[in-house]
């Protein structure tokens, strides 16, 4: 068989408020869902096998999982029955050495596009408690940026806006599985599957993971604060220390071809047609944040 023919992916889309944080010496990531900011909704679509259906936690028919069966606590990872887990996730440089979040040049597909409270802050911020649920340990799949902005401004407090670079609005998680190996997303405490994306060769699937507005909430007017405000839910700054984006040189989203398969059509639909960083972009941090007690 054509070795193209055998090959099964399955791509992660992030998308909306989140944070990311490598750990283990970049060997995992961890991803963060913003909680409580106004208008978000959470979504998690993606495979979900005929077995899972039948438990009947599913509408018939349905890709999505409930968010009333979303554990606080879960992972992604690779499985393969015979020899169990057999994933580890990692970040995609894809320029040796320093990166210039400024050079229009720069590969769009690396991940360090992603906004950075390191850079921002230094050392100087903390995570709320229980600010991000559900959290997901991603122990699969190499980390890339999908979607990169124009090229932004930002300023902090009320002083002048200064050049800042390139965000990642949207990023994913490219996962090749062999013959046997699964992709599952479970609840880390009893390890209920959740969504599964089973070896199929040939096929490309997709996971979607957002955090954004409903279609009808999707419309930005200029002079209203970016989503990115609502990162301050999480990591709580006074006002002249809060950075603010905007666009540099306004005009058409650069997302507009982004792949429009079945499973990103409903969240990305609109989404991409409203110009960034009105989605603000995808949170990165050095820190570990402090788990929601039951």
């Amino acid at each position: 068989m054509n070795p193209l023919q055998e090959k099964s992916t399955v791509i992660v889309i992030f998308a909306g408020l989140m944070f990311f944080h490598n750990y283990e010496q970049g060997r995992f990531l961890k991803v963060g869902i913003l909680r409580g900011a106004p208008d978000h909704v959470l979504s998690i679509d993606g495979p979900i096998t005929q077995r899972l259906l039948k438990q009947r936690k599913y509408k018939k028919n349905s890709r999505r999982a409930a968010v009333s069966l979303l554990a606080e606590e879960m992972v992604l990872e690779i499985t393969n029955p015979q020899i169990g887990t057999v994933s580890e996730a990692t970040p995609l440089e894809t320029v040796p050495g320093p990166f210039d979040i400024k050079n229009p040049a720069g590969n769009k597909t690396d991940y360090r596009y992603v906004v950075d409270f390191d850079r921002l802050y230094g050392t100087g911020y903390n995570f709320l408690e229980g600010a991000l649920s559900p959290n997901i340990d991603l122990r699969a799949g190499i980390w890339r940026t999908l979607c990169r902005t124009e090229f932004l401004t930002y300023r902090r407090g009320g002083a002048a806006p200064e050049d800042f670079g390139f965000m990642a609005d949207i990023m994913a998680s490219d996962i090749e599985l062999k013959e046997k190996e699964s992709l599952a997303l479970r609840d880390q405490r009893d390890g209920r599957i959740i969504l599964e994306a089973k070896y199929m060769p040939g096929t490309t699937q997709y996971i979607v993971i957002a955090n954004v507005p409903p279609r009808e909430l999707r419309h930005h007017h200029d002079g209203l604060p970016t989503h990115f405000q609502n990162y301050y839910l999480a990591v709580p700054m006074p006002y002249n220390e809060r950075v603010e984006f905007g666009l540099k040189n306004p005009g058409p989203s650069p997302c507009l071809d982004l792949p429009k398969q079945r499973a990103l059509v409903q969240v990305l639909n609109e989404f991409v047609k409203s110009p960034p960083p009105y989605f603000c972009g995808i949170g990165s941090t050095s820190k570990d944040w402090v788990v929601r007690k039951r």
